[in-house]
């Protein structure tokens, strides 16, 4: 006769006799989707005044990997100065942003300007230099820089690099280094408010006449002018085709 604990474990082997096999969950793959590039019609207010309320310094802009991933080289200070010589001399494509600013500032000019010229590099997919500021008074080659360039350079200053200059009525040229200054954009924006038309202006009429999409007849530039608030930066430079 069977007991009670006998007819247990016999159903129990049925049970385990016609269960379902069990199956490992399959991994899912480790893939982080970065965001589409924004349009400049995208950059809203409020987009603007959540990314800056988000961000504490212009450091903080930079490296926000989710903020315009674009790639960013970092000058480095080595013995009597820094490597930006060297980095500008390996640039490709001919033309380069490089970016002079605190990386610590938490001004918005400083992290107006890092803003600017990241979504600009992120655009354009022209590279982007930062030169951190604190390597400019024991760096030899930036300080000759400024001698050519007018003697002083504002902190935050936006510079734009490339191996022809169209006013010249130079030709681009893909190839590597030669790289040289064509213009400086001084300072950063003042204000919330003023973040939207710098990256505008930067996006749609500073880089197409004088890198991407040159008309043949004249080019925005700035010129390394210090401007008052609401002065206009920009000087129309026309040119023969």
């Amino acid at each position: 006769m069977y007991s009670r604990r006998d007819f247990l474990k016999g159903l129990g082997a049925v049970v385990a006799a016609y269960a379902l096999p069990a199956f490992a969950e399959e991994p899912k793959p480790d893939v982080q989707a970065k965001p589409a590039q924004m349009s400049l019609d995208e950059l809203t207010e409020d987009y603007i005044k959540k990314t800056f309320g988000k961000y504490e310094t212009a450091g903080d802009i930079l490296k926000a990997e989710e903020l315009f991933p674009t790639n960013i080289e970092y000058v480095i200070e080595t013995e009597g100065g820094s490597d930006f010589k060297k980095r500008l001399e390996n640039v490709t494509g001919g033309a380069a942003l490089l970016l002079r600013c605190d990386r610590k500032g938490k001004d918005y000019n400083e992290k107006g300007a890092a803003f600017v010229a990241k979504y600009a590099a992120a655009q354009t997919s022209i590279p982007l230099i930062v030169y951190d500021d604190k390597l400019s008074t024991s760096d030899g080659d930036f300080v000759e820089i400024c001698k050519n360039n007018g003697g002083t350079l504002g902190v935050p200053s936006i510079f734009l690099y490339a191996n022809f200059d169209v006013v010249k009525g130079e030709k681009k040229d893909t190839g590597k280094g030669n790289v040289r200054i064509i213009d400086i954009l001084r300072g950063g924006p003042a204000d919330l408010n003023a973040i939207k038309p710098w990256t505008t202006d930067v996006c749609k009429y500073w880089l197409p006449t004088n890198i991407s999409a040159p008309n043949g007849e004249y080019a925005w530039r700035s010129q390394n002018r210090k401007t008052a608030k609401g002065e206009d930066r920009w000087i129309k430079i026309t040119y023969a085709k």
